[in-house]
C-alpha cells in the first residue's frame, strides 16, 4: 500500500520495490488460488470483512481507498 503517496510521485526506486511487492503479491494469490481449501477459507473471511465494512456504511466498493483510510482514521480517534 502506498500510504498517502500517489504512485506518480514515488521515486523510481520506490517504484521499483513497490513494483517487487506487487508481484510477490501476485505470486502468493496465485498460491492460495490453487489451494482449494485455503482460497475457500480466505474467500469466507473477506466476506465477512466486506459484510462488516457495509454494515458500518463503508462499502469498499463504493470508496478509495483514501476515503476508507480517512474513515478508518476518524473512527479510531
Amino acid at each position: 500500500m502506498m500510504h498517502g503517496k500517489s504512485y506518480g510521485s514515488m521515486s523510481a526506486e520506490d517504484k521499483k520495490y513497490h513494483t517487487e511487492d506487487d508481484v510477490r503479491t501476485l505470486i502468493q494469490a496465485g498460491e492460495i488460488k490453487k489451494d482449494k481449501a485455503r482460497y475457500k477459507r480466505a474467500m469466507a473471511m473477506a466476506k465477512e470483512k466486506q459484510e462488516a465494512l457495509a454494515y458500518i456504511g463503508m462499502d469498499m466498493g463504493k470508496m478509495s481507498y483514501a476515503q476508507y483510510s480517512k474513515a478508518r482514521k476518524s473512527m479510531a480517534a
